[in-house]
């Protein structure tokens, strides 16, 4: 008799899969007496400022400059 995995392929189809979703963020596996009994996923969004916003600073910034004489 061969011995039983000691992950699920299944569980780690999920585990590839939560990774593979990712691009930022963090996956936490949880263990009681040698058994995974919980996956978390935390995902982060991350925005960009808007172009035209950063573009207005920009423009800002350099006037500040320019009334300063520097």
């Amino acid at each position: 008799m061969a011995d039983s995995p000691l992950v699920d392929h299944a569980l780690l189809r999920y585990i590839n899969d939560s990774i593979n979703s990712l691009k930022f963020g963090n996956i936490q596996i949880t263990v009681h007496d040698g058994r995974v009994v919980q996956i978390d996923k935390t995902e982060r969004k991350r925005y960009e400022a808007d172009a035209s916003l950063a573009q207005k600073q920009k423009k800002q910034a350099g006037e500040k400059r320019s009334a300063t004489g520097g």
